[in-house]
């Protein structure tokens, strides 16, 4: 019975091909594919990898921001002035 659980297992595993499934999928480095990252950068599009080590920094520097928090943020600050 166990043998069969686990044929089972194998079996879910293959056809689960996206998250909706309990077991997770697990791709090793070597099965992975490179992902090449672009961004606007003075006007333009250009692959990170291009970019200049000043440039790369300033990219990495960025700060990013949700609109959802700033609304929260500006609803604390009106509920601080009240």
């Amino acid at each position: 019975m166990v043998e069969n659980e686990s044929t089972e297992s194998a079996i879910k595993h293959e056809l689960c091909t996206n998250n909706s499934c309990d077991v997770p999928i697990v791709l090793h480095d070597e099965e992975r594919t490179p992902c090449e990252v672009w961004t606007r950068c003075m006007g333009y599009f250009r692959p990170v990898t291009n970019f200049n080590i000043g440039k790369k920094q300033e990219f990495a520097d960025r700060k990013y921001f949700s609109l959802a928090k700033v609304l929260d943020r500006i609803a604390q600050h009106k509920e601080h002035i009240i």
